[in-house]
C-alpha cells in the first residue's frame, strides 16, 4: 500500500494550496496568498505563469457542475521539490528528458 507523502495537515499550515484554474489545478504558495483566493484575483501559481481567477475555477460559486480538471504537471513538479518529494522517473515533466 502505498504511503501518503504528506500527512494530513490542516489547510492554515500547509504551503501551498491547489487551486483549478485556466481548466488546469495550479498549485498558489501560500505565503504569497495567505487567505483563500477569489474570483477576479490574478495569482502567481508554481509553474510560473500569472492566471486571473475566473467565477468558473470555483464550482461552489456556479450552477455548473465542476467536474475534475488535470494537474498542472509543471505546478506538480515544483510542489514536489519545495516539499522534499522525490520526481519519479516517469513523471510527466520528465517523459521528453
Amino acid at each position: 500500500m502505498p504511503v501518503n507523502p504528506i500527512p494530513d495537515v490542516p489547510w492554515r499550515q500547509r504551503l501551498f494550496v491547489w487551486q483549478r484554474a485556466d481548466n488546469r489545478n495550479h498549485a498558489i504558495r501560500k505565503a504569497d496568498y495567505p487567505l483563500p483566493p477569489r474570483p477576479g484575483e490574478d495569482v502567481d501559481v508554481l509553474c510560473g505563469r500569472t492566471i486571473t481567477l475566473a467565477v468558473e475555477d470555483f464550482p461552489a460559486l456556479t450552477e455548473v457542475p465542476g467536474g475534475s480538471h488535470p494537474t498542472c504537471w509543471e505546478c506538480e513538479a515544483e510542489w514536489r521539490k519545495a516539499e522534499g518529494i522525490p520526481i519519479d522517473r516517469n513523471h510527466p515533466t520528465r517523459r521528453n528528458t
